[in-house]
Formats: structure tokens, C-alpha cells, sequence
């Protein structure tokens, strides 16, 4: 049929047909070694996702811990009484920087929690 579309004799019919089955087990060739990295590929992306999947879950959940637990080093430190006996200069530090650090990380994920708080 190839031959007579394009007036060609069978001998190149044949010389490119066989170019044809070369290129395409050639083709094949570089699929199979493809095919061995695929795995590899899809199993490095879902300990990717996952992994990105848990920090956004430990994020919205540490504000819970850490504003009670805060609470609970004021409270231990100044007393129930909220008197002031004595405070060195590096626990206000602490304080102040433990504050603007959770209002900072804590803040901009308010909304995401909100989603999951019901």
C-alpha cells in the first residue's frame, strides 16, 4: 500500500520500516529505565506532602500547648498574687521575646485553626 501512495520501491519501504522498529524499541528502552525511577519520584513527593502536612498540623495545634504553658511560668514565676518580689533583666527578655515570637507565628495561622475548631 506504501508502496503505491508513494511510489517507492519495496526495498525502501523495508529500509524504513525497520527504522521505524529500531526507534521504537529504542523508545521502549528509555521507557523501562524511566519506569524504575517512577516509585522513587512518587514516594519522595507523599514524604514531601506529608511531612508539610504534619508541620501545618503542629503549628495550628502548639498554640493550645504553649499560651496555657506560658500562663503556667507567669504564674510560677510572679505567684498567684501578681506581686513583683524580683525580676532579673534577661526573664523580662524571655517573656517580651517569647510573646512577640508566638503572637508572630501563632497570629497568621489563627484563621486556619478556625476551620478545624468547628
Amino acid at each position: 500500500m506504501l508502496q503505491r501512495i508513494r511510489g517507492v520501491s519495496e526495498k525502501e519501504v523495508e529500509m524504513e520500516f525497520r527504522d521505524i522498529v529500531a526507534a521504537s524499541m529504542a523508545d521502549k528502552a528509555v521507557k523501562t529505565s524511566m519506569e524504575e525511577f517512577e516509585p522513587l519520584v512518587l514516594e519522595t513527593m507523599l514524604l514531601f506532602f506529608y511531612l508539610l502536612l504534619l508541620v501545618v498540623l503542629m503549628l495550628l495545634q502548639l498554640r493550645y500547648l504553649f499560651m496555657p504553658l506560658m500562663a503556667v511560668f507567669i504564674a510560677w514565676k510572679f505567684g498567684v498574687s501578681g506581686e513583683i518580689t524580683y525580676l532579673p533583666k534577661w526573664h523580662a527578655g524571655v517573656v517580651v521575646l517569647w510573646c512577640c515570637s508566638s503572637a508572630f507565628i501563632f497570629k497568621p495561622l489563627h484563621g486556619l485553626g478556625d476551620l478545624w475548631d468547628g
